[in-house]
């Protein structure tokens, strides 16, 4: 029962606050004993008002889990130790932060925590893991570290910097690829040199090193490269650390991989500030350097330092150091042009300042943000470490534009943290009846509205303090509002909001009517106060907490809501119009300003950077209550432009890391694709050790861009077979250079290469084995996947199995996939047995592959003696197309399995190509039609029809996408719309004509297609593209003159 004039701290059940998470000691930390030692809060003087500073943030709980243990081939000493959890443990249930790497950190904050609260400065400091209950509606929080402090401001500040700086906050695990030979021995060992460096590595950056296999792919070999693209087949190289050491590691290893190659490595020192500036604009300076000498270039990270943690036993780095390798004479050249830019670049600085607040929450958020910011402009950013207590920052430029705009960039990211505080007001009857409050109350409340909220909360005088981004600010005083002290007596809340001064009058409106009008709405107060030279704070206060909120969301509605986008110059004219009329009747349309320019586009730095890019030069603002009209007027704009120019967007396309440096050398090649198809080609930095290169430019141009860029991309597939004798007669021959490597050259682009290799001791077998590997480019990957089916043709004929380990995963259909369901209405019988003949190579008979074989059970198709089965046991099969018909009538459907219907879909098509099946006389294909069409549904009309052969149908585009085709109904002259292959209806009332053969050679084909037709179900409708390419089991049809398709 609470006693009368006592105040409660503790919040309304409406908002589930946090449990300690319920494990051993060494993680949660417990409230230091010698806080309940100190004076209550209300106890100075009687008056309920103290200096003592209690503040509480949290920090982001270790959640980065470790490797697999089943694929590690090798791990540098001690780290298994550090990233597996302990064996007989439920690893799979285990949250991630009880790894042994994340226990220790946690233990070793407790003990700082301790060791700061026993020391000679007033200051108490706890730590402890909270998971936030869970809110229903809502997505489940992850846990998070809460630090809390009690003590002199100033001491309070220093204590908190300390803790930020003794603890890894950001962890990461960066990735780097490399091939198996180079660290994987021909005795399937890790090489011993390769371990050595990789261990030397670890001990200087003090990081863990793993390397492990790739991830399986489902029903592939990975040892054997059974993917579809060879790139799968790599090693993975995982550091674990900090983001810093992680970095510093990652060059390192990059560089040892160029080593291993057979590159020489040197290593120049330049100033890190100036590093950014002579990389220039989207580092196009630092790749032209890397294009003219063929070197890879490693720069260190931009941010030395700023988290201000440095792993134990790790050896000082030098932030200056640069990395080069290639040729000896080539570096020295680099060497010279990176020394000429520097001597040429202007140096442009400014100081900005900014709350220290929101600076800790950039380098902890949004880091990588300014990263981009600074790549984009040449710029370069010099925060304060983390935890400081400086509030200024330092950014230079080569050049005034650029410089403003990476300010504006960085202040913009700065405008989502808002500061908020909420001031209890007691009167001195309060203060008087009033017990003092604890510290342990205060800790725990703000414990609770800090995990729950997710901002850094502080209380001083009966003043709370709230620091973080919008959202959180928001839900923090709502939680604060429903305690209960706080409710019972007078409050001011006051919100800051940050906003550029080029806004001002954009927010306040003429004579500030915007403001007046929220003002008297809301029952607040706002006031406008100058910040920096580039933004003022917009301050919101109110008496209560619902009026603070309102008055909040209205001064939000009329914030600035912008979107920006590239317009060629040459259209600007046009959109805008005569006096500007067109331009302005959007603007009145919408209620949006349009601005357009074009000093974006320029620098007046010199250099490359002079060359046209393709910067945003239009720009569409309005109040952020009519956000929703910005995209409309976007359309509109895009609709006066050209198809061809309207719309950028950036797509990436994955090219493996060792090519970059190839592409990029071919400067003239990569020119001429950005001057054809108007985009612009970027490729990461060599540091990053990425296989992602972007490709902007107008939404119509930039696919016909990537693929002129993959023509130059090589690729390779390998395929493993058991060696033999007979496959090596096979490769050797003559049949195989003419008929395999030398057509496939040719024909399909597909350069075949065959290698011999020994017995490795995964091997069961007793002989090596025999590698095919398929080259191409990777805008020519689809004809791999026939070259492979053709290549298992040849071995077949030469009586050899094919035992392919390695095969490409088979892209899949989806509109394929809906009509196999449907292909259980008719079913293939069983017909009598003929005898084999000894003609195989007749022409009235065809030899049918062995999967087709396999999928009839030994059942012959052929009216005629069939050849002796050879050596390999497998029985030829012949005849013409119409027994094979006859035979698939008459079989129960049901009785086949899914196997053979999955097989019968796959290798009928192959079967129907092959000679002699759809060569017969005019006779054969009247009588095969009549044969095939009598059990089948009457309503689907011939693929002779379809494609125009029948002088009463016309001409019509793919075979494969008919939606929306006119054709003839018949006498009545009517037309109508085709629907998918297999809901072509004529009318009840018009007899179905036969297909003409006369003149044609496709009309042979009809019947087969008419069975293969009848078996699509209605409203399937087939992708509008090469036959080639998007059915690769049925390459049946080639486009020829007049919209035609006819058998190839």
């Amino acid at each position: 029962m609470e006693r009368h004039g006592q105040v409660s701290m503790q919040g309304r059940y409406e908002y589930p606050l946090t449990r300690p998470v319920a494990h051993t000691g060494t993680i949660q930390v417990p409230l230091s004993s010698s806080l309940r030692n100190l004076d209550p809060v209300g106890g100075k003087g009687g008056s309920g008002i103290t200096e003592n500073l209690s503040f509480s943030f949290c920090v982001e709980t270790p959640s980065l889990t470790g490797p697999d243990p089943t694929r590690i081939a090798f791990a540098t000493p001690g780290a298994k130790e550090k990233w597996l959890h302990p064996a007989g443990s439920d690893s799979a249930n285990l949250p991630p932060y009880m790894l042994p790497y994340h226990r220790q950190t946690l233990d070793n904050l407790k003990r700082l925590c301790k060791s700061l609260s026993d020391g000679p400065e007033h200051v108490v400091a706890s730590a402890q893991i909270n998971e936030p209950k869970q809110v229903m509606g809502k997505p489940r929080r992850l846990p998070v570290t809460t630090i809390s402090l009690y003590g002199d401001p100033d001491v309070v500040l220093r204590t908190r910097g300390i803790l930020l700086e003794s603890i890894p906050l950001k962890l990461k695990c960066a990735t780097v690829d490399i091939d198996v030979d180079q660290v994987i021995g021909e005795d399937e060992k890790f090489r011993a040199d390769a371990a050595q460096q990789l261990e030397r590595i670890s001990d200087y950056c003090g990081v863990d090193i793993f390397v492990v296999h790739p991830e399986p792919t489902k029903g592939v070999s990975v040892r054997t490269g059974g993917s579809d693209t060879s790139q799968d087949t790599r090693l993975k190289i995982l550091i674990y650390g900090d983001v810093e050491s992680v970095e510093c590691a990652k060059i390192r290893v990059l560089v040892m991989i160029d080593d291993m190659l057979g590159l020489h490595v040197d290593s120049i020192f330049l100033e890190l500030s100036l590093q950014s500036l002579m990389c220039g604009r989207g580092r196009k300076d630092i790749q032209h350097v890397e294009a003219v000498t063929k070197t890879n270039i490693y720069l260190p990270t931009a941010f030395p330092g700023v988290y201000g943690y440095k792993p134990p036993k790790a050896t000082p780095r030098h932030p200056d150091i640069i990395f080069i390798t290639g040729q000896p004479e080539m570096i020295k050249q680099a060497a010279r042009m990176i020394s000429e830019l520097v001597s040429n670049c202007k140096l442009y600085v400014k100081d900005v300042s900014l709350s220290m607040n929101k600076i800790d929450f950039i380098i902890l958020e949004r880091l990588d943000v300014v990263k981009k910011v600074m790549a984009e402009n040449g710029s370069f950013v010099q925060f304060p470490s983390l935890g400081a207590g400086r509030s200024m920052m330092r950014i230079q430029a080569p050049d005034i534009p650029p410089l403003d705009r990476t300010i504006k960039a960085i202040l913009n990211i700065s405008h989502q943290y808002y500061n908020a505080s909420c001031w209890v007001l007691l009167n001195e009857t309060a203060l008087s009846s009033m017990r003092p409050l604890l510290p342990q109350e205060v800790q725990r409340l703000l414990t609770d509205i800090c995990v729950f909220s997710g901002a850094d909360i502080a209380f001083s005088k009966f003043a709370f303090e709230i620091y973080g981004s919008d959202d959180a600010v928001k839900l923090a005083l709502k939680i604060i509002s429903d305690v209960r002290f706080v409710k019972e007596n007078r409050s001011q809340i006051r919100v800051k909001v940050q906003v550029a001064n080029e806004h001002k009058e954009f927010v306040s409106g003429k004579k500030n009517g915007k403001i007046n009008k929220i003002m008297g709405q809301a029952d607040v107060q706002i006031l406008f106060e100058p910040f920096n030279e580039f933004d003022f704070y917009i301050d919101v206060i109110g008496v209560d907490f619902q009026a603070s909120m309102l008055g909040l969301e209205l001064v939000e509605q009329e914030l600035p809501a912008d979107i920006s986008f590239y317009i060629p110059d040459r259209y600007h004219k046009r959109i805008i119009g005569i006096g500007g009329q067109h331009i302005q009747s959007i603007m009145r349309k919408y209620s949006v300003f349009v601005k357009f320019s074009n000093a974006m586009d320029r620098d007046s730095g010199g250099g490359r950077d002079t060359e046209e890019i393709a910067v945003d030069n239009v720009i569409c603002r309005t109040p952020a209550r009519n956000a929703a009209s910005l995209e409309l007027v976007k359309q509109e704009i895009n609709a006066m432009v050209q198809q061809v120019d309207s719309e950028y967007v950036e797509e990436t396309v994955v090219i493996p890391r060792l090519y970059h440096r190839t592409l990029i050398a071919q400067s003239d090649l990569l020119i001429g694709i950005e001057k054809k198809w108007s985009c612009k080609i970027r490729f990461p930095g060599t540091e990053t050790a990425s296989d992602v290169v972007t490709v902007s430019g107008p939404e119509w141009q930039v696919p016909h861009a990537i693929h002129e860029l993959l023509a130059h991309v090589p690729e390779t597939h390998t395929i493993d077979m058991t060696t033999s004798e007979k496959l090596q007669d096979a490769l050797s021959s003559t049949d195989f250079k003419h008929n395999v490597v030398d057509r496939f050259k040719m024909q399909y682009g597909v350069l075949v290469e065959t290698v011999l290799r020994p017995k490795r001791l995964s091997q069961n077998s007793a002989k090596g084995i025999c590698q095919i590997q398929f080259t191409y480019t990777r805008d020519n990957r689809a004809s791999r996947d026939i070259a492979i089916d053709l290549f298992k043709d040849f071995l077949i004929s030469n009586g050899i199995m094919p035992d392919f380990q390695g095969l490409p995963v088979r892209p899949q259909s989806d509109s394929f996939e809906d009509s196999l369901p449907y292909f259980n209405n008719k079913l293939f019988p069983t017909a009598p047995t003929p005898k084999g003949s000894d003609e195989p190579n007749n022409s009235s008979t065809t030899s049918l592959p062995l999967p087709m074989e396999k999928l009839f059970s030994g059942v012959s198709l052929s009216d005629s003696p069939g050849p002796k089965a050879p050596e390999n046991g497998m029985p030829g099969i012949g005849g013409s197309l119409h027994h094979a018909w006859d035979a698939m009538k008459t079989k129960p459907r049901t009785s086949l399995s899914d196997e053979q219907r999955e097989r019968l879909v796959n290798e009928l098509p192959d079967y129907l190509r092959q000679p002699g099946i759809l060569k017969g006389t005019a006779g054969e294909r009247t009588s095969m039609y009549n044969d095939s069409t009598a059990d089948l549904d009457p309503s689907p009309v011939p693929f002779s029809r379809a494609v125009g052969t029948n002088p009463r149908s016309e001409p019509i585009g793919h075979p494969y996408s008919m939606n929306g085709i006119k054709r003839n109904s018949g006498e009545n002259g009517l037309q109508a719309p085709i629907g998918p292959i297999g809901s072509m209806q004529p009318p009840r009332d018009v007899p179905r004509s036969r297909p003409s053969t006369a003149g044609s050679n496709i009309s042979g084909i009809s019947d087969s297609w008419s069975m293969i037709s009848n078996t699509v179900p209605p409203g399937v409708a087939y992708p509008d593209a090469d036959s080639r390419k998007v059915w690769g089991h049925f390459p049946m049809f080639e486009k020829r003159h007049n919209g035609q398709y006819l058998v190839p």
